[in-house]
């Protein structure tokens, strides 16, 4: 039986983690610390895409499109960093 409960949790343990690296220091300068707990959340929030059966390329591709439509003229940098990052799932360019 799988607890969404603990995904949630542990997704949110781990984005705290995550922003304490910022909460006193904008800077953020221990860049490898901040990719371990970037990587944590991600861990997390790969492991309940695949127990959703569903594919994590496809729904962030539905998320920033669905924004650039609710949102086509309101902010052009904001629509046009979507369509940036669009282009990387898009492509796979990771």
């Amino acid at each position: 039986m799988i607890l969404w409960k603990d995904f949630l949790k542990s997704i949110s343990i781990e984005a705290a983690e995550l922003l304490e690296h910022f909460q006193w220091d904008e800077k953020g300068d221990n860049i490898q610390e901040i990719k371990d707990e970037l990587a944590d959340v991600l861990i997390y929030s790969l492991a309940m895409c695949y127990h959703l059966n569903e594919n994590p390329k496809k729904i962030i591709e539905d998320k920033l499109i669905d924004v650039a439509r609710r949102y086509p003229e309101k902010n052009k940098i904001k629509r046009g960093m979507i369509m940036y990052h669009s282009s990387f799932i898009i492509n796979d360019d990771y």
